[in-house]
């Protein structure tokens, strides 16, 4: 049942339109029914008065050996007449309210020339189909007047017939029945396709209306998801309805807010880190100048600790403010320059394209990757890394030969500070920022890292980034850029081959 419910505020508008037309067109279709109906009947009334006195005015003027001749003259069908000593209704109690009050009508009327009753009853459409079972049918090759003539005699052949018998002051009877004109159809062949066809503009229009409604909430999905990735980028623009402006000068304040917040944390971290550094320094240098004691030796690591600390906590607080321009640069080539440096790490090439080509900040990528290689040397001992391309981009796998995390602490890795080693032994468990940097680096780039835990053993780390378009490749090899910008100050032989290959 959920399912039939619609999901989005597009689909509601659309579904309150839709039914907020078929009723109205259901209560227009209605009301103009009753409306014909009702200008109908009032019509056959005064037709039924209007020819009751006709032809009583006639007969009774003429004399009764000339009324046969003109009986016929006078009748037409469908309407029929005769003459008799008894009347064609027997009851002179009237059928309805109505119908008695246009008898009374006509006894008025007609008096003055000698008429002293008139009834009038009305039969119902399946009597009329017994008394005239054979109506006009319309032929073929006729116009569209006949055709319409036609289909007129055929309605007035299968509609109700009025019943009216007039009593002459010399005792005669004048007999005569005449069709009653049928309610005609609301929806009819001619006027379906019109009716359909306002459906279909209007509900056409209100797509077009709603979509310009609800784009802007669009706007603002990508908007808040893009603040998300890039809390420095510019602004949106305030344009758009009053609603639209409000809500995103609204974005605009929270984005400003976040970003202030965001700014005075980091900077705050940054300063106090750097604050440090003054007096630590001071006591490695007086440590240095003491003998060489087995406390001086441990307290000078001690210090190196709290240094990497700083450090640590510092490259936290630094990596979203850092302003390092996007450029392309060959993937394959910065992970063999990274694998190089940790002699525990090999790189895989079976079934590895020779180049990949990204797009992004390759400082801030070199240090995501040394993070996430780092980790898998410290904790699995040894690792192997390998270079996949897929359809929508590039991921580098690392996995290593450790003793794995459990399934359920997997996402807490990657919160700063959180370690799974609960003595706050930084020989065993770090300071727990490094993971949280790297996702960092890999969610501003518009990619992620997850982790996963190995069958044989050990864990497997998949940065997964969008790569470059193909008509980038061809641009890199147009610029010529230097290979040190993206290999690294000292690359080794194997990247230097791979790059001259590239351009």
């Amino acid at each position: 049942m959920r399912r039939l419910v619609p999901q989005s505020l597009p689909a509601w508008i659309l579904l309150i339109v839709v039914a907020g037309l078929i009723a109205a067109q259901t209560a227009t279709l209605i009301i103009a029914s009753h409306g014909v109906a009702s200008s109908g009947r009032s019509f056959d009334l005064f037709r039924l008065g209007e020819r009751t006195v006709a032809l009583s005015k006639a007969l009774n003027s003429a004399t009764p050996d000339a009324r046969p001749a003109l009986l016929n003259d006078l009748a037409t069908p469908p309407l029929t007449l005769s003459m008799s000593r008894q009347p064609a209704i027997t009851s002179a109690i009237p059928a309805d309210d109505e119908l008695a009050e246009l008898e009374d009508i006509l006894v008025a009327k007609l008096g003055r020339i000698g008429v002293a009753d008139v009834r009038i009853r009305e039969a119902d459409t399946a009597a009329a189909k017994t008394a005239e079972p054979h109506a006009s049918v319309a032929e073929d090759g006729q116009g569209d007047v006949e055709e319409q003539l036609s289909e007129a005699a055929s309605d007035l052949g299968r509609s109700g017939r009025f019943t009216v018998s007039v009593q002459f002051k010399d005792g005669e009877w004048l007999n005569f029945v005449s069709p009653v004109t049928p309610d005609p159809p609301v929806l009819t062949s001619r006027n379906i396709p019109l009716y359909l066809g306002a459906a279909a503009a209007i509900i056409l229009l209100s797509l077009w209306t709603i979509r310009q409604l609800t784009q802007p909430y669009a706007a603002f999905e990508r908007a808040v998801k893009a603040i998300g990735d890039d809390l420095n980028r510019p602004p949106l623009p305030e344009t758009g309805s009053r609603e639209v402006k409000a809500a995103v000068r609204a974005i605009n304040w929270m984005q400003g807010k976040v970003r202030d917040y965001v700014s005075e944390r980091e900077h705050l971290a940054a300063a106090l880190a750097h604050d440090l550094r003054t007096p630590v320094t001071r006591l490695r240098l007086r440590f240095e100048l003491l003998k060489q004691k087995t406390e001086t030796r441990a307290l000078i690591a001690d210090l190196a600790e709290i240094e990497a600390i700083i450090q640590s906590v510092v490259d936290f607080a630094n990596h979203e403010l850092h302003k390092e321009a996007d450029e392309r640069f060959e993937m394959v080539s910065l992970v063999e320059t990274l694998c190089d440096e940790f002699p525990d790490v090999r790189m895989e090439h079976a079934g590895a394209p020779a180049r990949i080509v990204c797009t992004g900040r390759p400082v801030a990528l070199k240090r995501c990757l040394a993070n996430l290689i780092d980790n898998a040397v410290k904790y699995g001992k040894s690792a192997k890394v390998s270079v996949v391309q897929g359809a929508g981009g590039v991921d580098v796998v690392i996995e290593d030969e450790g003793e794995g995390i459990p399934a359920d602490e997997i996402e807490g890795v990657f919160q700063p500070f959180h370690r799974l080693d609960r003595s706050r032994n930084r020989e065993t468990g770090g300071i727990g920022l490094g993971l949280a940097i790297a996702r960092g680096i890999a969610r501003a780039h518009h990619g992620d890292i997850s982790m996963s835990q190995r069958p044989e053993g050990g864990m497997k780390v998949v940065l997964s980034l969008p790569s470059a378009h193909p008509g980038e490749v061809e641009s890199l090899r147009r610029k010529g850029s230097a290979p040190n910008q993206y290999l690294g100050a000292n690359p080794d032989r194997q990247s230097l081959q791979l790059w001259r290959d590239l351009l």
